[in-house]
């Protein structure tokens, strides 16, 4: 068209582009395989960072190497773009989108050491064919003689063998492959980490450090927990980098760094403190986050102290108060987790308990805020919510989480995770226990109180008084 004289408007040629790259960016999906796949890479890789047509450009070239990360299973075509990914990032002098790096997230890593299956020339779609081969003599019978049986053994071994070869020659590869995206990865992620800790780029290698930190080699492990501590005592991090500074440094210690002689302590401190900041304005996946790093946390049940779970229970039922219906259900469903992992939780029930000093919930230490001494009284709040769904799960917590009888979960509800109740509400729960009746006595069970009618009085007035105590201590007017 354009050698024939025929002119464009800018308009034009602006949606002529994005055709024609709308066209290589499926190319390059649907066959990755094609001989230009490079050259295709070379084209589209640079405008991740392309500003233009209101940033639909970057967008669609960010969703192409997502979507060429996640369907690539060798890993061949993905060290190809890691490469140029990185090229890029180093060009930009580390000052580029985040979702650049964010698209790291979408490499299939997790599966280095897997055996390789049919899908990738492997042995497991050769199985029902062998096993017809092996078939064959007895169905043929008497048509083949002993030497045909014989030479017909020996091709059948001899490709078996083959076969075998090949799949571990596709696993060697697709391993080698694997190691050198994420030594590249890990590379950017470092410089990163180091000497650019207020750039945007910062979270989204936080991100991929969480995911892929049981991959990193143990040899990186101190180096990199002194880093995460750092920067959690500078400061300067939002809500969300702080939560993933320890949902990284719990990741590492899970896996191979148990043998490290590092205390966990200062993360604790900081996970206490980024759950206080949690409100009704918080983004579903912070909130998702944030329960993550406490289910990572209560995995470590040697290393975690009766009264640390007992300050984050109360911290969780807090802040409970302040959420969402979705959002309060998903932390009430990690209350429910620490209960039932640890049964003294019920002395938070207790309002005739003794326990030597009191909570002071200003402590930034979890360990040493006398959280034994505190009252659940959130939960007699939250029983009489406007959302059913939430006043069946705090009720349900006010009776000490059974697992049956009448105030048990449905066995639905009790199956879900913090991230499927966060989004609950959008679709009918099954249902809750009913409310009890109306009853204007109290009855005692298991050492604590429960109220049918409402919130309790003793309860309120404890905690009034805690609340005057706490405040003529700090002067306050």
């Amino acid at each position: 068209m354009l050698e024939d004289g025929l002119s464009l408007s800018r308009t034009s040629m602006q949606d002529l582009g994005e055709v024609a790259l709308r066209c290589m960016c499926e190319l390059l999906v649907c066959l990755p395989h094609f001989n230009f796949r490079n050259n295709i890479l070379v084209a589209v890789v640079p405008r991740m960072t392309s500003r233009s047509l209101a940033g639909k450009i970057s967008q669609l070239c960010c969703e192409t190497v997502e979507r060429l990360f996640r369907e690539d299973l060798v890993g061949e075509v993905s060290l190809e773009c890691v490469r140029l990914v990185c090229k890029l990032v180093k060009s930009k002098s580390y000052n580029t989108r985040p979702a650049v790096l964010r698209s790291f997230l979408h490499l299939r890593l997790q599966s280095v050491d897997e055996p390789v299956g049919s899908r990738e020339g492997g042995g497991g779609g050769h199985k029902k064919q062998r096993e017809r081969d092996e078939a064959l003599p007895a169905r043929k019978g008497s048509q083949l003689t002993r030497k045909q049986r014989k030479r017909l053994k020996a091709e059948r071994d001899l490709d078996r063998d083959l076969k075998e070869t090949e799949a571990t020659e596709s696993r060697e590869k697709k391993t080698k492959l694997q190691t050198e995206v994420l030594q590249l990865v890990f590379a950017i992620y470092f410089r990163i980490l180091k000497n650019s800790r207020h750039s945007p780029l910062l979270q989204p290698v936080l991100e991929g450090l969480a995911k892929f930190a049981h991959l990193i080699s143990v040899d990186f492990f101190s180096d990199l927990m002194s880093v995460l501590h750092s920067l959690a005592e500078t400061g300067g991090l939002t809500n969300k980098e702080c939560m993933l500074c320890v949902l990284t440094a719990f990741e590492v210690l899970s896996g191979q760094g148990e043998s490290l002689n590092i205390d966990p302590r200062q993360f604790y401190v900081q996970l206490y403190g980024a759950i206080l900041q949690l409100d009704t304005v918080s983004l579903n996946e912070d909130i998702v986050l944030a329960m993550e790093c406490m289910d990572k946390m209560m995995r470590k049940r040697r290393q975690v102290s009766l009264q640390r779970v007992l300050g984050f229970v109360k911290r969780l039922s807090t802040v409970s108060l302040q959420l969402m219906p979705g959002a309060c259900l998903a932390v009430l469903s990690t209350v429910r987790k620490c209960m039932l992992s640890y049964s003294q939780c019920d002395q938070l029930l207790d309002s005739d308990g003794v326990c030597g000093g009191v909570f002071r919930p200003e402590v930034a230490d979890p360990e040493v805020c006398h959280a034994s001494s505190a009252l659940l009284w959130e939960y007699t709040i939250l029983s009489r919510h406007y959302s059913p769904a939430v006043k069946g799960y705090a009720t349900h917590l006010l009776h000490g989480a059974p697992t049956q009888g009448r105030h048990a979960l449905h066995p639905d509800i009790a199956k879900m995770t913090a991230g499927d109740l966060v989004s609950s509400l959008t679709q009918p729960l099954p249902p809750f226990p009913p409310p009890h009746p109306a009853n204007k006595t109290a009855v005692k069970n298991k050492g604590y109180y429960y109220h049918d009618a409402g919130i309790r009085d003793d309860v309120i007035r404890k905690a009034e008084q805690e609340a005057i105590k706490l405040a003529k201590s700090h002067n306050f007017d």
